[in-house]
């Protein structure tokens, strides 16, 4: 096969090539490993070009107009890439779009194809990202002009080099692994690895093979505990980190044991990560852990990725993420994989794992950020419950973590993890601290673990096959009678099964009981399932929320949000202490002890000054937003970004609403240049944190886990604009269980429960673009309702104090935050 290449690149006004026409081609020749030539040419498509299409190239109808068609340059683009093997990054759209157009001009293409998307998703796993635009920024690649194909062509041109330069590094046995896998890529991509074979040499590499895998050597680190207590300052000069009063005081408080449960509200900026890690670890005692538990992933990756190094280097200790079981790979799974018939997607997934394990010392299928986990590959090669086999013996992933983990003295999780292991074995954590930092959405964890879902439409299945196996004419007859009932169980127009429901609805649930027990007297295996059953539609429980989950397949759930058992197991720990940036309402502390069960405890405060670099702004002259449709409060949201974005600064904007924002940003995408991200529309939240953070003068839509838990300490100045007060959604099941507590704590469930969580989720977004003393952040905020409504005087009250609030027209907003920035 030739090692001549031809890099190429298209620009077009659509994705259809029987319809939509070329516009500009890149071209990029490549001979012996090098960069020989290059080709750029702009195409008149004899037509106007579509908005969205001008906007994302920057190509004019005037830059057209005098430009050749392209059959007048047809052939001399085929002679530049004929008899050469042809690239690109998807090579589907382009090689398909130029062999119609080709032929449109009576000239037959047909060359062989590398697709540089594919090779770059095997042999880099782990981007975030396979875009060319985000690639190029990854690998510093000349790329000025994205979306233009020259500058495309120029820097796929580049990739294929460094994809080369990849391979050639490689162990020959693994290339020859890819190689046999990589029959089902895209035409001839297959080839390079093959290429890659032939040209490798065997050479000794930091890589051990086990039972037919390559693996990482993993060196073990000795671990030297240090024994007397640190000095802050010193420590602090070593990081070359500043030194915070509140972060010192902060840790001066954590230096001593505390026998209550300890509240701390500590804001964002202050360094509070590592403060809670010194304070505690410096007065630790031997044999005893620190386990951290969180709600966010983004939380758990800072501590991992940031905060534990320094810590490990200065205490001596070992730190492990702690995960369930499935989040890692299998190697035995992955080996009796690897044997079976593949299509493309998996033959990629398998080569682009192969090359993961030379670098991965965890085996965290999360490390493989931007391929789909929930593909059947994945799901056949993670860990099971019930995974017993092990191949791979001390190699093996899941027993080198359950390893660490015995050997480590601080433990990172999430609030989920935790609870489960919990609920399993609480005495695994005896005399460990627990420190469960966003302590504000533990409630929610405890709420989750305790829901109980009944697949109504399984069970019946499974009744069904069990009595057609054991030809049990008396279970058929039970059974049939039963689906009936169901039947009229699954027509009800009701969502929740409240009292008012069980009244009403008597005679069906005596009939349900009836033939529930009739089962149980003939004898089945689903005994336990019947029984749940049974015990859902017992009335009068009203310490339970019963609901309707899901309607195919029919699926029932009940939850009781019963803290005292959660609070039993949490007293093997020997310290509890719970922080976050939210946890006072209305100058008193015991909001969340309360919600929590906690009746004996101590709660301290950390004040911070970081909100004198942040300014809310209030459009008085906004609409009443209750009374407009959703599509016109789209238009509204438009015509304020219209305003903002002549400011350039990245802008993020809160939703409460994922179908606000969707129409919101199908709109703003018609119309802006601006790069658009908008969550649950343009990728996985994790890609579009990543994107947003690094492109110039973005713009974020957002909602639900965007409102805390993520932050952009990149941007010196930034724009938050709030569409909505985050009252909670008055049929969320989460809200309906809330009832029957805030009806048990609180005597207005509006003001001394619903109206303090929506205050602490907009102080959690007010944090966003806060993280440290140089950053700047404006605040729009499009609710009204904040300085019209009398419960907007108790929302401003609890909001920071050092945080200014101006109220005033929208057309005055963007001047004024100009003037704000300026200020020194």
């Amino acid at each position: 096969m030739s090692e001549k290449y031809a890099v190429v690149d298209l620009e077009t006004t659509g994705p259809n090539p029987q319809r939509d026409k070329i516009i500009q081609i890149g071209i990029v020749l490549i001979d012996n490993g090098k960069i020989t030539d290059q080709f750029a040419q702009d195409i008149n498509p004899e037509c106007m070009l579509p908005i969205h299409i001008a906007n994302l190239t920057g190509i004019t109808d005037k830059q057209l107009k005098s430009a050749p068609l392209f059959e007048e340059v047809a052939p001399l683009i085929y002679a530049l890439i004929q008899d050469r093997i042809f690239i690109a990054h998807n090579i589907n759209f382009d090689y398909q779009f130029l062999k119609y157009h080709f032929a449109q001009a009576k000239i037959d293409f047909d060359e062989n194809g590398i697709d540089t998307v594919e090779l770059t998703q095997i042999l880099y796993p782990t981007l975030e990202s396979y875009r060319l635009e985000d690639i190029a920024k990854v690998f510093e690649l000349d790329h000025s002009n994205s979306h233009q194909a020259d500058s495309d062509a120029y820097a796929t041109a580049a990739l294929y080099l460094k994809l080369t330069e990849k391979a050639n590094q490689l162990p020959k046995y693994l290339l020859g692994q890819l190689s046999d896998l990589s029959a089902e890529l895209s035409y001839q991509t297959g080839a390079f690895f093959q290429m890659a074979y032939l040209r490798s040499e065997q050479s000794q590499q930091p890589f051990i093979t086990v039972n037919g895998l390559l693996l990482k050597k993993i060196a073990v680190n000795k671990i030297i505990h240090k024994d007397k207590p640190l000095i802050l300052e010193q420590v602090l000069h070593h990081f070359e980190m500043e030194k915070r009063l509140i972060q010192a005081e902060m840790i001066d408080y954590l230096n001593e044991k505390k026998p209550l449960p300890s509240f701390i509200e500590a804001p964002s900026g202050i360094g509070k990560t590592f403060a809670y890690l010194f304070g505690i670890l410096n007065r630790i005692k031997k044999g005893q852990r620190l386990v951290v538990s969180t709600e966010t992933k983004l939380l758990q990756s800072q501590l991992v990725e940031e905060e534990l190094p320094k810590i490990e280097a200065t205490f001596g200790i070992r730190g492990t993420l702690l995960k369930s079981k499935q989040n890692y790979l299998d190697l035995t799974a992955l080996k009796k994989n690897l044997k079976m018939a593949t299509g493309k997607r998996t033959s990629i997934y398998q080569m682009g794992v192969l090359v993961w394990l030379l670098e991965t010392e965890t085996g965290d299928l999360d490390e493989l950020n931007n391929l789909d986990l929930m593909h059947a590959f994945f799901e056949s090669v993670r860990y099971s419950r019930h995974s017993s086999t092990n191949q791979f013996g001390e190699y093996d992933f899941y027993h080198r973590i359950t390893e660490r983990v015995r050997h480590s003295t601080v433990l990172i999780t999430n609030h989920a993890y935790l609870l489960e292991c919990l609920k399993q074995d609480p005495e695994i954590f005896s005399n460990d601290i627990l420190l469960v930092d966003e302590a504000h959405q533990w409630l929610k964890a405890i709420e989750q673990i305790q829901e109980i879902k009944i697949n109504i439409t399984g069970l019946v299945k499974q009744l069904e096959q069990e009595a057609f196996e054991k030809d049990n004419e008396l279970q058929f007859r039970i059974i049939d009678t039963l689906k009936v009932t169901f039947d009229e169980l699954m027509t009800t127009e009701t969502t929740y099964f409240d009292e008012e429901w069980f009244i009403e609805n008597g005679s069906l649930v005596e009939s349900l009981t009836i033939y529930l027990n009739d089962l149980l007297s003939v004898g089945t295996e689903y005994i336990d399932d019947i029984e749940k059953t049974l015990d859902y539609f017992k009335p009068n429980q009203l310490q339970k929320v019963k609901w309707i989950a899901e309607a195919n397949p029919f699926t029932i759930a009940e939850n009781r949000l019963d803290v005292s058992k959660v609070n039993q197991w949490l007293a093997v720990f020997s310290e509890l202490i719970f922080i976050s940036a939210t946890l006072s309402f209305n100058q008193g502390t015991d909001f969340f002890p309360k919600l929590l069960g906690i009746s004996q405890y101590e709660f301290m405060k950390f004040d911070s000054t970081i909100y004198r670099n942040q300014q809310l702004w209030v459009a008085e002259d906004g609409p009443d937003i209750l009374n407009l449709s959703t599509k016109e409060y789209s238009r509204y949201i438009c015509q304020v970004i219209y305003d903002l974005i002549s400011l350039k600064r990245p802008i993020l904007l809160l939703f409460t609403s994922h179908e606000l924002l969707k129409q919101t940003y199908y709109h703003l995408e018609n119309q802006l240049k601006n790069t658009i991200f908008a969550q649950g529309i343009t990728g996985s939240n994790s890609r579009i944190l990543k994107r947003f953070r690094y492109a110039d003068e973005a713009i974020l839509l957002a909602t639900s886990s965007f409102w805390e838990g993520v932050d952009f300490p990149e941007f010196e100045k930034s724009i938050l604009v709030i569409t909505r007060l985050p009252f909670e959604q008055p049929e969320n099941p989460f809200v309906k269980r809330m009832t029957l507590v805030q009806e048990q704590l609180f005597k207005n469930a509006f003001y001394d429960y619903t109206l303090p969580m929506a205050t602490l989720k907009l102080r959690q977004a007010f944090g966003r673009n806060l993280r440290h003393q140089k950053q700047k952040s404006a605040i729009v905020m499009l609710d009204k309702r904040l300085i019209t409504k009398g419960y907007g005087k108790r929302i401003i009250n609890n909001l920071p104090k050092d945080l200014t609030i101006e109220q005033t027209n929208l057309e005055k907003i963007p001047s004024q935050i100009t003037a704000f920035f300026k200020e020194s």
